[in-house]
């Protein structure tokens, strides 16, 4: 497994690993239903915002690096 694949599985174990724990909390929280509610749904309206925010800046990076070479287009002198 390349270090690569590592990352990405620590990072898949923790963001699990962090949802099963503010599930629990949320669960166990002494509040009335609808205030879990409420933040139940900021959990997952900011874990949306966060997959944008990536994939925002992820795309951006992709589109500023040059193509490879084996993509340019070979030009006639």
């Amino acid at each position: 497994m390349n270090s690569n694949q590592t990352y990405i599985m620590f990072n898949t174990i923790s963001v699990g690993a962090a949802y099963f724990m503010l599930g629990l909390s949320l669960w166990l929280a002494p509040v009335d239903l609808s205030t879990k509610g409420y933040w139940g749904m900021g959990i997952l309206l900011l874990t949306g915002s966060l997959v944008n925010l990536v994939k925002y800046r992820t795309d951006e990076r992709i589109s500023a690096e040059p193509p490879p070479r084996s993509k340019r287009r070979a030009t006639k002198s």
